[in-house]
Order: C-alpha cells, then structure tokens, then sequence
C-alpha cells in the first residue's frame, strides 16, 4: 500500500484512490477523474477494441407477501381461520346487581397485600421481611389506609424492622398513583 510505503498519507492520497472516489450527488463530478475518459467511452462502439457491456439483468415480477402463517413451500397456504361466532358471549345485564361504584371497589385489606406485594418486587432482596410485615400487620387487623396512620414506635412493637417501616409509610403515596392509572 502507498501509505506503508510512504509515497502517500491520509493528507495527500494517492491519485488512484482520488480518482476513485464518487461524487455525492449525481450532478457532481469528480474534479480528478479524466473529462475525456467519459466521452470516449461513449464512441467506443466502433472501436473493436472495447470491453463488452453486460446485458442488464431480468427483472423479477414483485414479491407477494404470504399471510404470517404460510410454511408450506411447495404449496397454497392452508385456509385461515374464520371466525364464524365470539367464542365467549357478552354478560347479560342483571338489574338485581344495584351498586355504587365504590362498594365494588377491593378490600382495603387486599389492597395492603398487594401494596406489600409490590414493594417485595421492588427489593426482591427483602421479600422474607416483607412477607412477616404483612402478616404481623393483617394480625394487628391493619388495613391499607391505616398504614400511612402507624408511627415507628407501633412497626418496633410489631417487630417490623425500622427500614422495611419506613418504606411502607413512604411508598405508599407512589403505589397510589400507579395503582390509579391500572399499572398496579
């Protein structure tokens, strides 16, 4: 190569590899490529010394996608499914089923075991702690809007180590807002 030879560098290449290079719109020239070498090109018909040109290849009809479930290479597709009814039918309204909308809502109490739930998957590390929090808590017949109510000195009686209390009163603002939006 020119540069271990050192007769070129990456300032100065050498003039093979400028004449080599393309312009980056087809409107452009090369300033280093030979104007003439173009032309001469194009009256090489009647020299018999020219290289001859390469027909341009076959065009191809266009690909035709296949439904995602066509393996079968040697064959037509098998039919797809059509679905003739629901497989499962709608509810029927039921007027007997009055009820306000908060009355359906879950049990504080699950709510405080899903609350734990979810902070066990926050530190999997903790999730033996967790756990014996969430008994001793349902023992002391808590629910989840009475946690944000305990003090420290309620979680020591509970024998609930002082950083798993802490964040149970701190998350709980957090899991509100997740368990709002349905992520929870």
């Amino acid at each position: 190569m020119a540069i271990n030879e050192d007769l070129a560098s990456l300032d100065a290449p050498p003039m093979d590899v400028l004449k080599a290079l393309m312009p980056a719109k087809s409107t452009q020239s090369n300033p280093f490529r030979d104007p003439t070498a173009k032309s001469t090109n194009s009256n090489n018909s009647t020299n018999s010394t020219s290289t001859p040109v390469a027909p341009p290849p076959p065009s191809f009809p266009p690909y035709s996608m296949h439904p995602y479930n066509y393996y079968h290479p040697y064959g037509y597709p098998p039919p797809l499914p059509v679905p003739s009814q629901p497989a499962v039918s709608p509810p029927k309204p039921s007027r007997d089923l009055l009820s306000s909308p908060i009355a359906s809502e879950s049990d504080n109490g699950e709510k405080l075991i899903l609350y734990l739930e979810w902070l066990a998957k926050r530190t999997p590390t903790q999730t033996g702690m967790f756990d014996e929090a969430k008994d001793a808590l349902i023992m002391g017949g808590h629910t989840f809007e009475t946690v944000e109510l305990l003090t420290d000195d309620k979680f020591e009686k509970m024998k609930i180590p002082e950083g798993v209390g802490i964040q149970i009163k701190m998350q709980v603002a957090r899991f509100k807002k997740l368990h709002a939006k349905g992520r929870i």
